[in-house]
């Protein structure tokens, strides 16, 4: 019979993790020359978003509550729209332009068919720019070489972060990798007046089953009804341990001008503001702030 490990405690995690810090951060130091040049070339972009909106559209369920024509309409009165990973999957999206495309996935420069596809369609979008992590910068470049791709810092350092590195992507982040997280990253640090998210549902704890002994079932839901079954041999503390820090890692966010446009959502660090609502903000911007700050 295996034995059970039990889940570490709360000091003890607090000591790995700043155990992870130091190692990142060392690393960091020693690797940061090789990608400082390329990295800072998202210089250009800081501030870029002043007096804008921004819709970032996620590839969760709720994306497919957005009216049929948002997108456009929502270009069309000069708001800009960040997509994310396999964007060409998603209905919100098809046959809509967007403008930025962000991805930390390692997945996506990987040769299957659904991944050149996405590269395929991102070649014909004209994107202003895409960003993607450093490391895996180069793949992009070379598979899908008529984009213009940026890196950010993928680094993660949770808690011994130089203050004043904020919320800037050329740094060490303080979050998880995870694509959500870093389009707010970019959104924010660009300077965008107002931040619209649709389909960062988060619901993984609503779609874990328990199997035998340990074992997890994942049906993770994505837009347009594909779904993704995965396994996992994970102890449930240490599993929801890891829930609560993707949703604590979105409340990083809370004080910045982030809408919510998902009626229902387990991301409840934003305000919910309807569809209708937004694109009323977009034209009547003044308005809006009055409203807003009431």
């Amino acid at each position: 019979m295996q034995a059970i490990v039990p889940p570490d405690g709360a000091l003890r995690n607090l000591g790995r993790t700043l155990s992870q810090d130091v190692n990142n951060l060392r690393r960091w130091h020693k690797s940061k020359e090789k990608h400082t040049a390329d990295i800072a070339r998202l210089r250009r972009f800081k501030g870029v978003g002043r007096q804008r909106p921004i819709l970032l559209v996620g590839n969760g369920p709720s994306s497919a509550s957005l009216p049929e024509d948002f997108v456009t309409t929502f270009r069309n009165a000069g708001g800009h729209v960040m997509a994310m990973n396999f964007a060409h999957l998603n209905p919100a999206l098809v046959g809509q332009g967007f403008d930025y495309y962000v991805s930390a996935d390692r997945r996506l420069v990987a040769e299957t068919d659904r991944a050149k596809e996405l590269r395929r369609v991102l070649g014909h979008q004209r994107l202003i720019a895409a960003f993607v992590p450093e490391i895996r910068v180069q793949d992009w470049r070379n598979a899908a070489p008529t984009v213009d791709f940026y890196p950010f810092c993928r680094v993660h350092v949770r808690y011994l972060r130089a203050p004043h590195w904020g919320f800037s992507p050329l740094y060490p982040k303080a979050f998880e990798a995870h694509t959500g997280l870093h389009s707010l990253q970019m959104a924010c640090w660009m300077g965008y007046e107002r931040i619209y998210v649709i389909g960062l549902d988060n619901s993984y704890v609503t779609e874990v089953k328990p199997g035998l002994g340990q074992a997890k079932q994942q049906v993770v839901s994505y837009a347009g009804n594909q779904q993704v079954s995965t396994s996992r041999n994970e102890d449930t503390v240490s599993y929801l341990r890891r829930q609560t820090r993707l949703f604590q890692d979105y409340w990083r966010f809370s004080q910045k001008p982030v809408f919510n446009l998902a009626p229902f959502s387990l991301t409840d660090c934003f305000p919910f503001i309807t569809a209708a609502e937004a694109l009323e903000a977009n034209r009547e911007p003044e308005t809006y702030k009055r409203r807003s700050s009431k």
